[in-house]
């Protein structure tokens, strides 16, 4: 087989560090190299620079690598680029990297023998031969497990795994709205793909007349969350929407997430119910104590894990936020069906704190003998491990509720928890 020409590398890394190395042991092979420090500056430099291999970390602010690694393989003209990803996570989370339309998975380590496998993928790739006969890591020798960022990840997964199942659209994206995050539910509402979402800018998907508005919330300073379309009508893919703005602040960057619920059937029965939406709480509920001592415990030991572990607390404490801002009432379970975590709408429902709920079970969270029915989803997501709902008409006093389960399951197939998600359908 013919050599393939390799001329033009891109590198993508938050770590100046990792971005110099890399790049300096591409150039001294006679590469012409690019770099940028996040997804949405790589996209912006694959405007006018044309590579014929991306080397990308896989944890990273503004598009993480697995995503930014979907976009491009989404994209036809890159198609033949060879893609390489770092991950600083290889020894503590078995993932599919194949999955996303990666090529080589190198494991971040010692800086020279790092650079050697990424010259040694590429040099398999100009001659058109497999670096490996198999889907192997590069570079895990002398690489070990770390206790606290395979913690961080399990939390991680939770957390998205809670997203993709969320009744609202979630959307992330920067102070200058580029949407750097979407989950499926955002696909559905605006009728796009994931791909296509994320880099674009957010309120270029509505009419014009709506544009300027939606940029003035997005640009301007937010000192807490707030709502729009609760009283004037936002009309998204033929659903009128209620659209929530929560700033997120964190040491090195600011970003926005809006989360958006269909209100379509709501304003329909409008005049049958009072004071069903109350104005988005402006601030996130204080933390018990016992939750605080526990985050205090977990960030003591996160400062020993700048690098990679930074970004997976950030990412786990924009999740908790957006827990603690839906109106759906929210339980994470173990595989016993104990709860350890709750939202704050679930915990304000039974008139009690979030921290009442840990370690018991989850047939504490209905009235009667609705837990014991054939037909309560826990019973049915237990027995079949996929997920199940049904209307439950007694959920709290005088409410009924549309309850979904739904089984997490590990890189394996086994049920590690589950996920119910009630909503109050009056």
């Amino acid at each position: 087989m013919a050599d393939k020409k390799m001329r033009n590398i891109l590198v993508v890394d938050n770590s100046p560090v990792i971005l110099k190395l890399v790049s300096h042991a591409l150039e001294r092979e006679g590469h012409k190299v690019a770099t940028a420090e996040n997804g949405l500056e790589a996209l912006k430099i694959l405007e006018s620079f044309k590579p014929d291999a991306i080397v990308t970390d896989l944890i990273m602010p503004k598009i993480s690598g697995d995503i930014f690694c979907q976009i491009i393989r989404s994209r036809k003209e890159y198609n033949d680029v060879l893609l390489v990803v770092l991950s600083a996570v290889a020894a503590e989370e078995e993932f599919n990297y194949k999955a996303f339309g990666v090529d080589v998975c190198i494991a971040k380590g010692p800086a020279q023998k790092m650079c050697q496998h990424v010259l040694y993928a590429l040099k398999h790739y100009q001659a058109g031969t497999d670096h490996q006969g198999n889907d192997a890591i590069l570079g895990m020798d002398g690489i070990y497990k770390r206790e606290i960022t395979t913690e961080l990840l399990s939390a991680k997964r939770h957390f998205e795994i809670t997203l993709e199942h969320m009744t609202d659209g979630f959307v992330e994206m920067t102070t200058a709205a580029q949407i750097i995050y979407a989950n499926k539910q955002a696909e559905h509402f605006f009728n796009r793909s994931r791909e296509e979402l994320v880099s674009s800018i957010f309120y270029n998907l509505f009419p014009k007349k709506l544009q300027l508005r939606l940029a003035r919330y997005v640009k301007k300073p937010l000192n807490g969350p707030i709502d729009i379309g609760e009283d004037e009508i936002i009309m998204v893919n033929g659903l009128r929407v209620l659209m929530k703005f929560i700033p997120v602040r964190e040491a090195e960057q600011e970003s926005m997430i809006v989360l958006v619920s269909d209100i379509s059937q709501r304003k329909e029965l409008e005049q049958l119910i009072t004071n069903h939406l109350r104005n988005l709480e402006e601030t996130i509920s204080l933390r018990t104590r016992e939750y605080l001592n526990i985050n205090k415990i977990l960030y003591d030991e996160i400062k020993k894990h700048a690098a990679s572990n930074e970004e997976l607390v950030r990412v786990i404490r924009q999740l908790e936020a957006v827990l603690d801002s839906s109106q759906d009432l929210i339980a994470v379970l173990d595989c016993h069906m104990k709860i350890i975590r709750v939202n704050v709408a679930l915990a304000e429902a039974y008139h009690s704190s979030p921290a009442s709920f840990i370690g018991k079970h989850c047939d504490t969270l209905i009235q009667g003998d609705a837990a014991h029915s054939e037909e309560w989803p826990h019973t049915v997501a237990a027995q079949e491990n996929r997920i199940a709902s049904h209307l439950i008409e007694h959920y709290l006093p005088g409410k009924a509720m549309y309850v979904s389960c739904v089984p997490i399951q590990d890189d394996g197939g086994t049920c590690v928890g589950y996920v119910q998600i009630a909503r109050d359908i009056r």
